[in-house]
């Protein structure tokens, strides 16, 4: 995953992410006016990006890139299969199952959200510009 223009930083247990509650440490890209902040966090078997919308100036589309070789597919229940060849004809290799996209806004109400594939490329679209929502809005594409 590609995140660039950020600035690194730690948020320790306890911070505030959008109205989450950080049971331990994240990485955190700090963000600016026309890029949202981004936090990763990470468990044994899992990741979660929390891309934090701060106003209606930001993008609505964010994108990750799981590098050459790999492809995105879509599911019907929203969720996202990436996968590379295995070597071995009509064999893929599952690389990350990705759950379905979510997006909350700071009253606690879903944004609608969905995911685009590309190649090698998951985008999830945002639809926060011109709707009724409360900033910070919390995006979060997660690999269980």
């Amino acid at each position: 995953m590609r995140i660039p223009k950020y600035r690194l930083s730690t948020l320790v247990a306890g911070a505030m992410i959008g109205g989450l509650l950080l049971a331990g440490e994240a990485p955190a890209f700090a963000g600016a006016a026309a890029a949202p902040s981004v936090t990763v966090m990470t468990a044994a078997s899992s990741v979660k990006t929390n891309t934090l919308i701060a106003s209606a100036e930001q993008p609505e589309e964010y994108s990750y890139d799981f590098g050459t070789g790999t492809t995105v597919s879509l599911h019907r229940s929203g969720s996202a299969l990436v996968t590379r060849p295995s070597g071995t004809p009509n064999i893929e290799l599952i690389i990350a199952i990705i759950a379905a996209p979510r997006a909350t806004d700071a009253a606690g109400n879903a944004v609608e959200t969905s995911y685009l594939a590309s190649g090698s490329v998951l985008t999830q679209v945002v639809r926060h510009r011109g709707e009724d929502v409360t900033y910070p809005i919390v995006a979060s594409p997660s690999l269980p």
